[in-house]
């Protein structure tokens, strides 16, 4: 069954995402199986790690939708195929 949500709820949807996440997250992407659950420590090898410079990574929800904010960099510490990735 598909969803829909109004404008309202997506606008505070997002701002709880970057909320529960914070304002400087890392993007981290890893090969191996994926763990059970967030909590699970993560498995596998880390191949990469992103970080955001800015101190907002998105923008301010409006219409329902929020645009990435700044960019992100970070190096390949390792070389393989991604199977799963972590924020």
């Amino acid at each position: 069954m598909a969803r829909q949500y109004g404008t309202t709820l997506r606008n505070d949807l997002l701002q709880q995402y970057e909320d529960s996440i914070g304002t400087s997250p890392k993007l981290r992407f890893y090969d191996g199986t994926m763990p059970a659950t967030p909590a699970t420590a993560a498995a596998g090898t880390q191949l990469v790690e992103l970080t955001n410079a800015t101190s907002n990574w998105r923008g301010a929800p409006s219409g329902g939708s929020s645009a990435l904010a700044g960019t992100f960099t970070g190096t390949v510490s390792n070389a393989g195929d991604c199977d799963y990735y972590r924020v």
